[in-house]
């Protein structure tokens, strides 16, 4: 069994989180339902809010969200709820979701719409996030107007680049919509490597050099490829849960351990 219990002791506020990239496949949704996981585990108080109409990060954690059922939709309405009337819980203790539906495209169509339309996480998480020590935010992989919401929201925003050619792609973008939002000093960011393969030498050589200008905010953990990720998806069940012996968790409690740390 791992020991992730033993870290960092809690601190003042709700740190919130948001795992964002500009495309999909990146490790981005796996990430943000595991480290969420981990954080529970290591008995902080965790929120993983499903910002992506897809509900990728709902359905890893087995839940079925239906079209009208309360979701991040709601949250992002004119007139939101509290916070508690759309939380549910997972089977993991201290870890609860605020799922997501495909309603949320058409709250994000409406939204693009609406002055100060970035602002509409911030102010519920600034009224009812107050009990939690970390939130955990999935953005869809596209830089719209939820992603947007998140990344005002959030504290530290992780930017997962998978190992290949095209991973860089676009991140300049992503820091820019960042410096919009947060302003040119924001400098809280981070790159997780993932879908890191290390019998692909020369693919990793490469991906090594375009990541070389960021030195600076790229983690030292690395998630390796593991089948225990593929699979744990598929059963519907974050890693720990799923094979907590498995690399794959092993990864995720490293990133886990080193946000801690750091922040």
């Amino acid at each position: 069994m791992l020991n992730i219990y033993l870290m960092a002791g809690e601190g003042n506020g709700a740190m919130i989180v948001s795992f964002a990239a500009h495309k999909g496949g990146t490790g981005k949704t796996t990430s943000s339902v595991n480290l969420a996981a981990c954080l529970a585990r290591a008995g902080k108080r965790t929120l993983l809010i499903d910002m992506d109409p897809q509900a990728h990060a709902s359905m890893a954690l087995g839940m079925t969200i239906g079209y009208e059922d309360p979701s991040t939709a709601d949250l992002l309405s004119e007139r939101p709820p509290a916070l508690a009337k759309i939380v549910q819980p997972t089977a993991v203790p201290r870890l609860s979701v605020v799922p997501s539906s495909l309603r949320l495209a058409s709250v994000a169509d409406a939204l693009s719409a609406t002055f100060r339309r970035e602002d509409r996480l911030t102010k519920i998480l600034a009224r009812d996030a107050a009990s939690y020590t970390w939130v955990i935010i999935d953005c869809p992989p596209a830089l719209g107007v939820l992603t947007a919401n998140a990344l005002t929201a959030t504290d530290v925003a992780i930017i997962p680049c998978h190992m290949g050619a095209w991973s860089v792609d676009g991140l300049q973008d992503l820091l820019d919509l960042l410096s919009l939002l947060k302003g040119e000093r924001f400098d809280a960011w981070v790159i997780l490597q993932t879908l890191v393969d290390t019998r692909k030498r020369v693919t990793q050589e490469i991906f090594q050099e375009l990541l070389a200008p960021y030195t600076a905010h790229v983690l030292r953990t690395k998630i390796f490829v593991s089948e225990a990720l593929n699979q744990s998806q598929m059963a519907k069940q974050d890693v720990f849960t799923f094979d907590p012996r498995s690399r794959g968790a092993h990864n995720y409690e490293a990133l886990c351990r080193e946000l801690l740390a750091r922040y």
